[in-house]
């Protein structure tokens, strides 16, 4: 078997290559029974999406993409809500965790002065 067919684009395979490949795919048996058939066209979607999800996102689409994160920005600030459009007023409220850590020392301090008297 050519251990260098995930390096291979699979129009560069053989018709062994094919064979080989279906034999350990049957040995493995990961997703279901299938035909050569079933077998060549299942990698070749496979390999074509992986080409497609490394290509470079077009002008166009980047640019929808861009704006409608903008625009979704801009519709949860006016109506103040987060991402998810859950009303911010109903959210955890804002801890000031300086004065938080002020209090806890506060009382650390407090318990340390009672142990000694």
């Amino acid at each position: 078997m050519n251990l260098n067919l995930i390096n291979l684009d699979y129009t560069q395979w053989t018709k062994n290559d094919w064979l080989d490949a279906y034999t350990a795919y049957c040995k493995t048996n990961m997703f279901g029974p299938m035909s050569k058939r079933e077998y060549y066209d299942w990698v070749r979607s496979r390999l074509d999406r992986q080409k497609s999800l490394a290509e470079p996102l077009s002008k166009d689409l980047a640019t929808k993409w861009t704006n409608g994160f903008k625009n979704a920005s801009v519709w949860t600030k006016k109506r103040k809500c987060n991402q998810w459009g859950q009303a911010l007023e109903n959210s955890r409220p804002q801890v000031d965790l300086d004065a938080l850590a002020n209090d806890v020392k506060d009382i650390q301090w407090q318990l340390m002065t009672k142990e000694r008297k």
